[in-house]
C-alpha cells in the first residue's frame, strides 16, 4: 500500500502538530512551577520585611516606658525583643511549610488544560527519504523552465 504524497504530507503535520503540543505543555508546566516559586519567594520576602517593621515597633513601645524612671530597662528590652523574633522564625518556617503544599493543591485543583487530550498514536508510517538538496544549477533551469 502506497501513500500518496497528500498522505505523506499530513502524516508529517500530524506528527509536528503532536510533538509542539508535548512541548507547549511541557512549557506551561515549568511556567506554573516558576510562577510558585517566584510567589512563595515573594510571600518569604514580605515576611522577612514585616518582622523587622514590628521588632522596630515594640523596641519603641518598650523604650517609651522606660522614661518613666525604671531601671530595669534594658533586660525588659531583650526578653521580649528575644520571644517575639523566635515567635517570628517559628511561624516564618511553618508559614515556608505550608506555601507550597496550597500551591500544588491550587494548581492541581483549579488548573485545567485547555487543549483536549492527544490522540492515540497512529502506527508509524515509513515515509520515503528526504529529497536530495537542489544544486544552484537546477535551480536556475527550473526557474527558466518556469519562464522566471
Amino acid at each position: 500500500m502506497e501513500l500518496t504524497p497528500d498522505q505523506i504530507k499530513i502524516a508529517k503535520l500530524e506528527q509536528t502538530l503532536i510533538e509542539v503540543m508535548t512541548e507547549l505543555r511541557a512549557a506551561r508546566a515549568l511556567n506554573e512551577k516558576l510562577s510558585a516559586l517566584i510567589d512563595n519567594l515573594n510571600k518569604n520576602l514580605e515576611e522577612k520585611e514585616k518582622p523587622v517593621k514590628t521588632e522596630y515597633n515594640k523596641r519603641i513601645r518598650l523604650e517609651s516606658p522606660s522614661t518613666s524612671g525604671d531601671d530595669n530597662d534594658s533586660p525588659v528590652e531583650e526578653e521580649p525583643l528575644a520571644d517575639s523574633q523566635s515567635e517570628e522564625e517559628s511561624s516564618m518556617d511553618e508559614d515556608e511549610m505550608e506555601v507550597p503544599n496550597e500551591k500544588t493543591d491550587d494548581k492541581t485543583n483549579d488548573k485545567t488544560d485547555d487543549f483536549p487530550p492527544l490522540p492515540n498514536p497512529k502506527p508509524v508510517v515509513q515515509l520515503p527519504p528526504p529529497p536530495k538538496p537542489t544544486t544552484k544549477a537546477q535551480v536556475f533551469t527550473i526557474l527558466s523552465l518556469m519562464g522566471i
